[in-house]
C-alpha cells in the first residue's frame, strides 16, 4: 500500500483521501491518503482505491469515506468493492481509465456501498466499451447524483439479494441497456 503524502488542497490525479471516522460524535477524524502502484492486477490491485478499500478491511474500520478529487484513473481490472464504505467524489471528480483493455467492468461491488457525485467514464474504450458498474452483493448498494457516460453497460445488476438503489443519475453514450 503506497500513500501519498501531499495536503488536501494540493491533491494530484490519482491520489484518494480515506477519512477515518474513528467515533459516533466526529470528534477525531484521521485523514489517510492512497496513491497507485505499479501494479495492475486482478481486483485492482495497485490501484489507490483498491488500497483504501483493502485498508479499510483489514482494519475493520467503520463510517468509511473514500473521497475522489480530481480525475481518477483506474487500471485494466476492475476495482473490487468488498467493505461498506462510500465512495464520494468532489468538484466533478471522474473514475476513468486509459488503459486499452476493455475486456474488464470498472467497478465490481459485491458488499454494502455507496458510490455518490461522481462522474464515471470508460476512457480510452472505442470498440469494445466496458461495463461501469457491476453489482453483485447480497446488501444494499446506493448509486446516487452520478453522470455514467460511455461503456458498454452503466450498471449491471447481477442476480443476487441485496437491493439495488439508484437515485438521480445521468446516462449516456452507454452501448447496452440497463440489465
Amino acid at each position: 500500500m503506497q500513500k501519498c503524502s501531499i495536503p488536501p488542497f494540493y491533491l494530484k490525479q490519482n491520489c484518494l483521501l480515506l477519512i477515518l471516522l474513528k467515533n459516533v460524535n466526529l470528534t477525531k477524524l484521521h485523514f489517510v491518503f492512497f496513491n497507485h502502484e505499479s501494479l495492475d492486477e486482478l481486483d485492482g490491485e495497485g490501484t489507490g482505491l483498491r488500497a483504501a478499500i483493502k485498508h479499510a478491511k483489514e482494519n475493520l474500520l467503520s463510517g468509511i469515506k473514500i473521497n475522489i478529487v480530481a480525475d481518477y484513473k483506474i487500471k485494466t481490472f476492475p476495482v473490487l468493492i468488498d467493505f461498506p464504505v462510500v465512495i464520494n467524489g468532489f468538484d466533478n471528480a471522474k473514475i476513468t481509465t486509459q488503459e486499452p483493455n476493455c475486456d474488464h467492468a470498472m467497478l465490481n461491488i459485491i458488499e454494502s456501498v455507496t458510490i455518490q457525485n461522481l462522474i464515471i467514464d470508460d476512457g480510452a474504450c472505442y470498440d469494445v466499451s466496458r461495463d461501469l458498474i457491476v453489482v453483485n452483493s447480497p446488501n444494499s448498494v446506493t448509486i446516487q447524483k452520478n453522470t455514467l457516460e460511455n461503456g458498454k453497460n452503466a450498471i449491471l445488476f447481477k442476480d443476487n439479494s441485496g437491493n439495488l438503489s439508484v437515485f438521480f443519475l445521468t446516462i449516456f453514450g452507454t452501448t447496452h441497456s440497463q440489465q
